[in-house]
């Protein structure tokens, strides 16, 4: 699920505008999205980027693939320059979505917007939803 669907929703999520609305045109822009992902490795656990991979409770036992995995992706691209993509697979979950969640940066003076910073999320099954999270300082 992770290296094809989730891949692809990544690349039309934060591709450029492609030059024409050929085919081709579409693919070389999401190609060089796929490609600024950082690379996930034990080294970077801790650091910025990273996955989980598990075995969910409730999956049947002779199962011989891990029925859970997450991970947090970076793109190295001066638009998605420390914005985080979060993605997550597996089975027998609480609830049946395909979704795409971008948290954008908190402004830097943090007085005008405390608390979490705005988002972007993008349902796209089995309903589709687009949310918009905005933090807004009030008058005064």
């Amino acid at each position: 699920m992770i290296q094809n669907h989730l891949m692809q929703v990544i690349g039309f999520l934060a591709m450029e505008a492609p030059g024409s609305t050929f085919d081709q045109s579409i693919r070389d822009e999401q190609v060089k999205i796929l490609r600024s992902i950082r690379p996930l490795s034990p080294t970077t656990w801790c650091a910025d980027s990273f996955a989980v991979i598990a075995t969910k409770k409730g999956v049947a036992p002779n199962s011989t693939v891990e029925t859970f995995a997450a991970a947090r992706l970076h793109l190295d691209s001066w638009r998605w320059d420390g914005v985080p993509f979060f993605i997550r697979a597996g089975k027998s979950m609480a609830i049946t979505a395909t979704e795409v969640l971008v948290r954008l940066r908190r402004p830097p003076l943090r007085k005008l917007s405390p608390g979490d910073g705005n988002y972007v999320r993008f349902r796209l099954g089995p309903d589709v939803t687009i949310a918009l999270g905005a933090r807004v300082k009030r008058p005064g």
